[in-house]
């Protein structure tokens, strides 16, 4: 017969909950990292220059309205 052991699934479920757990705090982390490190690919001006954006132009206006 099987035992009702209520103790037996027990590290499964702190074993799950700690990987859902370190999943979320990842996750989080690498929001704010994302938030905070921002690439120059998210400069309106990059979209305007394409190619050339590290390229400076005398004669061009800055871009700004």
């Amino acid at each position: 017969m099987r035992d009702n052991d209520p103790e037996a699934g027990k590290p499964w479920k702190i074993t799950l909950a700690a990987l859902v757990g370190i999943f979320l705090i990842a996750m989080a982390a690498t929001m704010v990292i994302a938030a905070r490190k921002v690439s120059r690919v998210v400069d309106p001006d990059y979209y305007m220059n394409g190619l050339h954006y590290g390229q400076r132009d005398i004669n061009a206006t800055s871009g700004k309205r």
